[in-house]
Formats: structure tokens, sequence, C-alpha cells
């Protein structure tokens, strides 16, 4: 979730990840408006990391598990990191600005199958008292559910998914990026961020006939 507020996540499964810098579940924020976020009920599992508040204000996490992390003893395929962290808290001092995560609330969640204390930490911070609350126990078992499925409709023609832009409501997702620029020719316009559905230019076909009532702006 990038540069987003008040983003809520909740009952998923994550199967994997392997970014060298980043979380499985991560809340990117780099911004005085990306404030707040809810996670609950959320497992991750085989990843280098499984949840990143990088850097967030106000994030209320709950019910979650972080299960068998992958770490550099593992080996993956693609390369590991040298130290990993199942959590993170941490800071933005690249920019201008400098952003800082604070008031991080993890509660009732559970880490299970984890790796050798010398090559991982349960959280990671940038700075003193990011985590405000951070309950975390370990499990004795536990058996992932199994992740959902989404089923679009598929063009067989060209592989793409024959859903549109205008399928999805459109609805504020926080931060302060409004409109993006296009350029068509010599002229420079803006439109509009449709929430975050991200597509080809074709998947935004049919915007203008959605009924504007159902849209949540």
């Amino acid at each position: 979730m990038y540069q987003s507020a008040g983003v809520m996540v909740r009952r998923g499964t994550v199967d994997g990840g392997n970014s060298m810098t980043g979380q499985s579940v991560m809340f990117e924020g780099s911004s005085h408006e990306s404030i707040g976020g809810y996670v609950d009920d959320v497992e991750v599992i085989n990843a280098q990391g499984c949840f990143g508040y990088y850097p967030q204000k106000g994030i209320y996490q709950t019910n979650s598990v972080c299960a068998s992390p992958v770490c550099a003893s593992d080996n993956p395929p693609r390369g590991a990191k040298e130290w990993t962290n199942l959590w993170t808290a941490g800071a933005n001092t690249a920019k201008s600005v400098e952003y800082l995560s604070e008031s991080i609330y993890v509660t009732s969640s559970y880490v299970y199958d984890v790796c050798d204390a010398d090559e991982m930490s349960i959280k990671w911070f940038a700075e003193e008292g990011m985590f405000t609350t951070f309950e975390v126990d370990e499990l004795e078992e536990f058996t992932p559910r199994t992740p959902p499925s989404a089923n679009l409709p598929w063009d067989a023609e060209c592989w793409r998914p024959t859903a549109t832009c205008a399928d999805f409501i459109q609805e504020w997702m926080g931060g302060d990026q409004s409109s993006r620029k296009r350029f068509t020719g010599d002229a420079k316009t803006y439109e509009a961020l449709q929430g975050s559905c991200y597509g080809n230019k074709a998947w935004n076909d049919g915007l203008s006939s959605q009924d504007p009532d159902q849209r949540v702006l």
C-alpha cells in the first residue's frame, strides 16, 4: 500500500515473497497524508519478511501469522537477504522531508516455524518506540488456509482479462496524488486516478458509462 491512508487488509493469505527491500504486506507512506491502516487475520508464509510499515503512522494489526519465513540458509533460487526481519517499522530519509513510522500496534499475532536466531529477527525498527505495542507469540502447530483465487473472465485471443476499470468502484485510496498527467500529442491534461485499478489503457474503456451513484468518491 503506497502513500495510502486508512487502508484495511483482512482475511488474506500471502504465499511467497522474495523482494530484497520490502515485505510481503507493506505499507509505505512517505507522505504526511499517509496515516492509518488496519491489518486483521492475514497469514504470510514462505516469504523473506512478512509485515512492513516503512514508514507508516497509526497501524493496528491483530490476529495475523508469519509462518515458515525464508532465510539465507534456505538458499532460495533468486538469492536471499543476509538477515530476515519478520516485522519492520522504518523511516524514509531519502527525501528532503524525513518520514518516520510511529504508533504501530501489533496484538494477538503469531510466528511459526521460524529461522534460527543467528539469521533472523522477529521485529526490527529504525528507532525505539515505533512499535507502541508488539504482542507476538510462537505457535506449536499451524495449518495455513487455502489462498483465495481471482477468477476473472479472460479473452482467449489476446490473453488478458475482459474486465475493465469500469467494473470496479472508484474510491479514494488516501494520499496526496489525485490525478496524473496524460499526454496527447502536444496537449497535456490531467485525469483522475481510478482507485487501485491500474491496468493497460484499454482497461479504462467504458468508464463514462458507469453509474456515478455507484462510485465512492
